[in-house]
């Protein structure tokens, strides 16, 4: 089953889409309740990274998770 979790992380980081639907599903597991080390430890990813696509979208909403679109800080 690992293989076949390493392949499915794989993809999700192959295109800028897939990487966008990936840090949508980590907002949205936020935002029904669960911890951002949890959703990290699930998806596969740092807790900060998810600290950060939860920042992001808070301070621009969907176009904060999208690549190439966020503004300046």
């Amino acid at each position: 089953m690992n293989d076949a979790i390493q392949a499915i992380c794989k993809e999700f980081r192959r295109s800028k889409e897939a990487r966008y639907v990936h840090r949508l599903h980590g907002v949205l597991l936020v935002a029904q309740g669960m911890t951002c080390p949890e959703v990290a430890k699930l998806l596969g990813d740092a807790p900060r990274t998810v600290e950060y696509w939860v920042r992001g979208f808070e301070e621009e909403g969907l176009a904060g998770l999208r690549e190439g679109e966020r503004g300046g800080r």
